[in-house]
């Protein structure tokens, strides 16, 4: 059996402004981890919230990997009808050992408000390279 070791990390975006990508942070401020030498990690869920109703536009949740948007990541995004969204993949690509583990956000031209606060929760396992 693999052993497969449960991650979840807490990122957030406070008042991002609209038509950017912006990078997420953690506590501290720091706004990736690195992915320990000899594992992989494969984000299975990423859930976003924002803590004020969304009156236009939208704004996704990207997993990233050196900076990098992950193709094929979970993917939530909000929207005017939509606060809170939590996206799951069963087949995730991964992010390699010693890469950096992060998470991005993209908002719309149209996105509003820009006093929004958002946090994203993102887990997945640590699976042995």
């Amino acid at each position: 059996m693999i052993a497969r070791i449960p991650y979840i990390l807490t990122f957030y975006a406070a008042s991002p402004a609209a038509n950017t990508t912006t990078a997420m942070l953690l506590l501290g401020d720091v706004p990736a981890v690195l992915i320990a030498s000899g594992y992989d990690f494969y984000p299975e869920i990423a859930a976003l919230a924002s803590d004020t109703d969304l009156t236009a536009g939208t704004a996704m949740l990207q997993v990233t990997a050196d900076g990098v948007a992950l193709t094929g990541g979970p993917e939530p995004v909000l929207s005017d009808t939509v606060q809170e969204l939590t996206s799951a993949i069963d087949a995730s690509p991964k992010v390699a050992a010693g890469a950096l583990f992060g998470a991005q956000l993209v908002t719309s031209a149209a996105y509003a408000p820009t006093t929004s606060n958002l946090v994203a929760v993102v887990s997945g396992y640590l699976i042995p390279a």
